[in-house]
């Protein structure tokens, strides 16, 4: 990253390039919206932390059930699994949530 951005910053002078942050896998939906699994260094080595930057499900004004769903998709969709896994997951629990919410629903009346 850092060979990158000096051989960048060397060519094109206009333009500088930083680093902010090194992510393992990262989810770009559009500008200054995205989700990451950012690595950090820690003792012995390094881990990594989800981020969120943008997105409705860090709003506080979302209700619970809406951010955990949306929470759960996105550390499939960056979890490094298999592509048929997650999007065998995905599904699974979404109609789980709604089964949840309709058994819920029918017992509120």
């Amino acid at each position: 990253g850092n060979q990158i951005k000096k051989e960048s910053n060397d060519r094109f002078r206009l333009l500088e390039l930083e680093i902010d942050a090194v992510y393992k896998t990262i989810l770009l939906i559009k500008k200054k919206k995205y989700a990451g699994l950012k690595i950090e260094k820690s003792e012995g080595g390094y881990t990594t932390k989800t981020e969120m930057k943008g997105l409705d499900i860090v709003r506080r004004d979302w209700c619970t059930l809406a951010k955990d769903a949306g929470k759960y998709v996105l550390r499939e969709v960056l979890s490094g699994k298999p592509r048929e896994e997650v999007l065998e997951a995905v599904p699974g629990c979404l109609r789980e949530i709604r089964r949840a919410v309709g058994a819920e629903r029918r017992h509120d009346d």
